[in-house]
């Protein structure tokens, strides 16, 4: 679950899968987001009130969504994951 503490944060901080896919450009592996400043985050384009949110991502409700993803019983697939089904993963902005 660890790993998906970054994936629930960046969704909890309103950045789209488009964006994402902008970012991923210039960085390789998604837990380098949390360790850019917010003016590396702007010169991305992501917008001021995401990149303030993801600068500060501990602050964000993460904790919450992991509970009730247990709670429910609830399996988080992302991007990156196996079993991420390989046709949605083909279209122009695919979930995260």
């Amino acid at each position: 679950m660890e790993r998906k503490i970054f994936w629930i944060s960046l969704a909890l901080a309103g950045l789209t899968p488009i964006r994402l896919k902008k970012v991923m450009e210039e960085i390789k592996d998604i837990e380098e987001i949390f360790s850019l400043s917010y003016e590396q985050l702007i010169k991305m384009k992501v917008p001021s009130k995401t990149a303030e949110k993801i600068v500060n991502w501990k602050k964000l409700p993460w904790e919450e969504e992991i509970k009730k993803i247990e709670k429910e019983n609830v399996e988080l697939i992302t991007i990156e994951d196996e079993n991420y089904p390989e046709l949605l993963k083909q279209i122009h902005d695919p979930p995260y």
